[in-house]
């Protein structure tokens, strides 16, 4: 089925975190009545200065998917449509709770109160704060009663927000995601407040994509991630642990004789170290001219220098050795390529080259002669006209 075991959630390019019944909420909403339900002493200064801070967060709207209904009696109460839930109490109180420690907590610190925001902003977008704070859930899994995807939960969270049931058809990320906006938006006004004029920690045209980022921490696939983010949660997995940096030595005080001694002894101890170490230099030296690896008064080391050198050299006579074979092989001795070449000339038919004429000038005489004796000169042609015809 498809978006069974998906740990995505599939949202558009914007998604309202935030309902829209900003109407009711003022009417089901007294102010006055949810300050006294969360133990705050209005008759003291510093209860009355938080609940002007926190009397604008009592009227915000309530976030994704929580509703105010009226109910038949009259009365208006706060519903969850995944979990067909009805509450009395506002599902945001454990943020008023908060925020209203945070402020009794430095109303009289001498803490920069930017800091102090500061790191309850990053608690706040902390993955394992929200998962302890709303829960865990595995899904999407298939209802094979009704066909449709439910989640189910496998670990409770402390927020009074969290449901009371085992099973929920609704994707607890988007609620996840919701309520992080809720108490970002809530410590922004804070922080607009006491430090205006300085930047918020986080990005605000980016807070909607982190809430909604942030909101995936609630969910695990089916199998083994559930039990791996069980066994997280509940600190049974192996933790990295630092090593244990080694003791200091201990140091023991000196007496007054002992440190006016202590530069004599400094030095003597020097001297003697120096002195050790020029020792151990030379019988090391000896040791390797012994053995060759140095140059001095040794044969060892000129045999060594030999070896070497024969050794480069016939290096050097194999290689070109090899590559005479092999150039031996891959191209023919030139005589024979030239003997292959006059064979070709001499057999061929086309060749145009004269041949020379040995015929000698008596010879040429002879011949000339011989073709005049045997054609005799003839008479002319008139005599022989005369001959034929006497009478004429």
């Amino acid at each position: 089925r498809r978006g069974v075991g998906s740990t995505t959630m599939q949202r558009g390019a914007q998604l309202s975190l935030a309902g829209d019944n900003a109407e009711i909420v003022r009417k089901a909403v007294i102010p006055d009545a949810l300050a006294v339900t969360m133990g705050m002493q209005l008759q003291e200064t510093a209860d009355m200065a938080a609940y002007q801070i926190l009397k604008p967060l009592f009227l915000t709207d309530l976030p994704l998917p929580w509703e105010v209904q009226r109910r038949h009696h009259g009365r208006y109460d706060f519903y969850h449509p995944g979990s067909k839930e009805y509450r009395r109490e506002h599902p945001m109180i454990g943020f008023f709770k908060d925020v209203l420690e945070f402020l009794r907590a430095n109303a009289s610190t001498n803490t920069p109160m930017e800091e102090l925001l500061e790191a309850q902003v990053f608690k706040e977008a902390s993955p394992e704060v929200i998962r302890y704070r709303l829960g865990i859930w595995e899904g999407p899994m298939e209802d094979h009663s009704s066909g449709g995807l439910m989640f189910v939960r496998q670990w409770d969270g402390i927020d009074e927000a969290c449901l009371k049931v085992d099973q929920r058809f609704d994707d607890p990320r988007l609620e996840a995601a919701a309520n992080l906006s809720f108490r970002l938006g809530g410590w922004l006004r804070l922080w607009r407040g006491f430090v205006g004029e300085e930047p918020f920690p986080l990005l605000e045209g980016r807070l909607a994509a982190l809430c909604q980022q942030l909101g995936e921490s609630v969910v695990t696939a089916p199998g083994l991630a559930t039990t791996q983010m069980i066994a997280h949660m509940e600190q049974l997995l192996p933790r990295l642990v630092p090593p244990v940096p080694p003791p200091e030595p201990v140091r023991w005080p000196f007496t007054e004789d002992e440190k006016a001694l202590q530069p004599l002894v400094t030095t003597i101890l020097s001297k003697a170290y120096n002195a050790a170490i020029s020792e151990a230099a030379r019988r090391e030296t000896e040791a390797a001219m012994f053995e060759g690896r140095i140059a001095g008064d040794s044969d060892r080391f000129a045999a060594r220098i030999t070896c070497n050198m024969l050794y480069r050299a016939s290096q050097q006579l194999v290689a070109d050795l090899e590559h005479q074979d092999w150039a031996a092989a891959q191209f023919p001795p030139e005589e024979e390529q030239e003997a292959e070449y006059s064979d070709d000339l001499e057999e061929d038919p086309f060749d145009e080259d004269e041949e020379v004429d040995q015929t000698s000038e008596e010879d040429v005489e002879e011949v000339g002669e011989r073709k005049i004796e045997d054609h005799p000169p003839q008479a002319p042609q008139d005599e022989v006209e005369a001959e034929e015809d006497p009478e004429d």
